[in-house]
């Protein structure tokens, strides 16, 4: 029983990290700054498409123009990507701080493993 236990405890622990960055990117509210909505679905696309660095470019775009939880939330999950863990560590708080109740940023779970770091 205890080596069951234990095969289970790595698998586990094998496998959050891929839970943990399964996590999408957002799109912005739709009453939002046209040209923010427009960049951030754009780098939504790119980061689909496995292209962080140009992704990244296209939410900082967007933060520049407005600045929301769902942006910084999706920084800071290209620079989870990038491998970049203590700029998306910023990120994620900035988005724990704006999310206004957004429940899918406050129950993520790489935010939360970002935060805890």
């Amino acid at each position: 029983m205890k080596k069951y236990l234990l095969v289970l405890a790595v698998c586990m622990m094998v496998a959050l990290p891929a839970i943990a960055f399964a996590e999408s990117p957002m799109s912005l509210p739709l009453d939002s700054d046209p040209l923010a909505y427009a960049n951030n679905e754009d780098g939504i696309t790119k980061f689909h498409k496995g292209n962080y660095e140009v992704a990244l470019e296209q939410f900082q775009a967007a933060k520049n123009i407005q600045n929301t939880a769902e942006v910084n939330f999706n920084l800071a999950l290209c620079l989870a990507k990038l491998g970049q863990s203590k700029e998306a560590k910023a990120y994620f708080e900035e988005a724990s701080v704006l999310a206004d109740g957004n429940e899918r940023i406050l129950t993520s779970s790489v935010l939360k493993s970002h935060l805890l770091k």
